[in-house]
């Protein structure tokens, strides 16, 4: 499997009366661009002239760091987890892709013995240095594994069935988005961390953009989160897409960024060749689900339940 180009976003956030920086994560294809067109367009709405030049959401290439005064952002390709330091065999520290490579690296001892991700035998405590998390805010942006999937494939242009990608990538998303669940709510016990569904985004658009402006420290009035909500909209940033204005790369049809933004779209997309791979998928990424993703995406739909409630 290739390797993923994974963008790092800093936000500082100066401009706009504030002094802290705002790391934002997420697995490709989770929504982290959407969060990054949300962050901009609210600090530009809500503070207009005073800040409007605060986020810069693009550079110059992949590998691009910009910093100017109180503007950055970085773009690289890597993604780690804050404060991720090596602990005997496991480098938390390291490189976080969908391959092998990455689930060798970090969580090879919990799959071999089968201990869940999210606790400390698989992820041990002094894995986290507390001291290098700085005194800085984190935003992690989690999706349902199998919508991740599906939207992958497309944008990196993977060969093959749709549904023999799944069956193997899936449960290896599953484990990392579990990973970084955990790993984000022990940062939170020391630093401010928002963490926010993709799902909930499209579903209760207004009280988490309202989450995010305020974890932003940013209060805008009724008639500007409309605006806001207007200008981030599936259809908006399409057009942006096309007018290549979104960050990272822009491209056109299945490949887009901006696809159909329909949180169970992926259902239809699994089954339609494969009519059995969804309930494989779904199978093979339970046992690597945390216990909060697992009642997020399994304990709504009939065709999920059965696996949630048996603990496939």
């Amino acid at each position: 499997m290739r390797w993923w180009w994974i963008r790092v976003v800093v936000l500082s956030l100066e401009a706009c009366g504030g002094r802290d920086t705002v790391y934002l994560y997420g697995q490709p294809k989770s929504g982290t661009t959407w969060v990054e067109v949300i962050v901009d367009t609210l600090v530009a709405e809500t503070c207009g002239d005073n800040c409007s030049d605060a986020v810069v959401t693009q550079g110059k290439s992949r590998s691009a760091a910009i910093d100017e005064g109180t503007e950055k952002v970085e773009f690289c390709c890597k993604h780690y987890l804050p404060g991720g330091k090596k602990v005997g065999k496991q480098d938390f520290s390291s490189l976080l892709v969908f391959a092998d490579s990455s689930l060798e690296a970090v969580l090879a001892p919990c799959v071999k013995n089968k201990w869940p991700v999210w606790s400390p035998r698989c992820v041990p405590p002094n894995a986290l240095d507390v001291s290098a998390l700085g005194p800085h805010r984190y935003v992690l942006i989690v999706r349902d594994p199998r919508a991740v999937a599906v939207s992958a494939y497309h944008f990196f242009r993977e060969k093959g069935p749709i549904g023999k990608y799944c069956r193997e990538a899936v449960w290896k998303i599953a484990a990392l988005e579990s990973l970084r669940y955990y790993w984000f709510e022990k940062v939170r016990e020391t630093n401010p961390t928002l963490i926010l569904f993709y799902e909930d985004l499209l579903e209760d658009t207004y009280a988490q953009y309202y989450r995010v402006a305020t974890f932003l420290r940013l209060h805008p009035p009724i008639d500007v989160m409309r605006a806001v909500v207007a200008k981030t909209s599936a259809a908006a940033m399409k057009i942006q897409e096309k007018q290549k204005k979104l960050p990272g790369p822009n491209r056109k049809g299945a490949e887009s960024k901006v696809r159909s933004a329909n949180a169970e779209g992926f259902r239809d997309e699994i089954s339609r060749a494969d009519k059995t791979a969804l309930a494989a998928v779904t199978r093979a990424m339970r046992p690597y689900l945390h216990p909060a993703l697992a009642f997020r995406y399994l304990n709504t739909y009939a065709q999920d339940i059965a696996f949630f409630q048996g603990g496939h």
